[in-house]
């Protein structure tokens, strides 16, 4: 996807709101969300091996980011 920019990059830490600790960035992707002929493309980023989710920009605070 020419032109495309992520929030974060690999590498970047970040903090999950519910959370005190900060964790590093390993993958970042993109999924499509929605019912057919409305899909649209969501950034995702994978935080690691202790977590087997990924999350959406949303969900990720920058270090010094105030929560959403």
């Amino acid at each position: 996807m020419f032109g495309h920019s992520y929030l974060f990059r690999v590498g970047d830490i970040v903090q999950l709101p519910a959370s005190s600790t900060f964790i590093e960035i390993q993958w970042r992707g993109q999924l499509q969300l929605g019912p057919p002929g409305q899909k649209e493309r969501v950034d995702v980023y994978w935080l690691g091996e202790p977590h087997w989710d990924c999350y959406y920009e949303e969900e990720l605070l920058a270090i010094g980011q105030l929560p959403f």
